[in-house]
């Protein structure tokens, strides 16, 4: 079996954040959410350079993203599992298993209840988003506000059992005028199986 050098793990992964769409969850021109540094250690005696792999805050996410879903396909293919894939739910469908489950958006209250003090951010369920429904809560915050200050108070709304795994900005239009909001995807935080004793 050939053994894969480091170096061409992080080929592998420059590649991909290099390929794979990702978005800017910050709205920086050009932010840094992490550095992931490979060493290659797979040649004996010999230790080549680092590579310093610079990740935008929408490539962490999908990196991450990416093996959270690999770790739910390898649980899924145990013995006590369903056997479906965790990046697609079994759908076989690009992007089927997280759709947007949440939209959280900039309210105009001055625009359209001619009251300044109802601005303010609104964290929908995406069903009631659609359908003009409640918000699930008001939140605090500034019409300026990104990721970086709404996450936080995202995930306290959903509560410990769930994850937020995107966080995609975006706008809407009322009237004509633009409006910021962002598109969400949550996915509950499973317990994993018990462990029978059937697993290798």
């Amino acid at each position: 079996m050939t053994i894969a050098r480091g170096s061409e793990l992080a080929f592998a992964v420059e590649q991909l954040l290099a390929e794979y769409p990702t978005y800017d969850v910050t709205g920086d021109d050009d932010p840094v959410g992490a550095v992931l540094t490979i060493h290659d250690l797979t040649d004996p005696g010999r230790v080549g350079d680092a590579v310093d792999l610079k990740l935008t805050p929408g490539q962490v996410q999908d990196l991450l993203l990416l093996v959270q879903s690999e770790r739910d396909t390898q649980r899924r293919a145990q013995s006590d599992g369903d056997g479906q894939c965790g990046h697609c739910g079994g759908t076989g469908e690009s992007g089927a298993l997280q759709p947007t489950t949440h939209v959280l958006a900039w309210f105009p209250g001055e625009l359209l209840d001619k009251d300044s003090a109802a601005d303010g951010w609104e964290l929908y369920d995406v069903v009631q988003w659609r359908a003009g429904g409640t918000p699930l809560a008001r939140l605090g915050g500034t019409l300026l506000d990104g990721a970086v200050e709404l996450l936080g108070q995202v995930a306290d709304v959903l509560g410990d059992d769930h994850e937020v795994v995107a966080f995609q900005r975006g706008t809407y239009d009322i009237d004509g005028f633009g409006y910021p909001s962002f598109d969400i995807q949550a996915r509950p935080i499973e317990e994993p199986p018990a462990d029978d004793g059937s697993r290798p």
